[in-house]
């Protein structure tokens, strides 16, 4: 793993791990939708055991992103 491999995970973890209904919440949108987000790349998560979390940072990420769409 490369330095900045290690970087890219410390900069994940420093914030909260969001389950996926308070994402759906925030993006107000169902639970499926987040699901499809993470199966088709466009939202970053893990998973822990049998449980999704979203990285607080991912989101941000990716409501960046969607918002420079606009």
């Amino acid at each position: 793993m490369t330095q900045t491999d290690k970087q890219k995970i410390d900069d994940i973890f420093k914030g909260r791990l969001l389950e996926v209904s308070a994402v759906a919440r925030r993006l107000s949108v169902s639970a499926s939708t987040v699901y499809r987000l993470i199966d088709e790349g466009e939202l970053e998560a893990i998973r822990i055991r049998r449980s999704v979390r979203v990285p607080d940072l991912c989101l941000r990420r990716y409501m960046e992103r969607a918002a420079s769409r606009l």
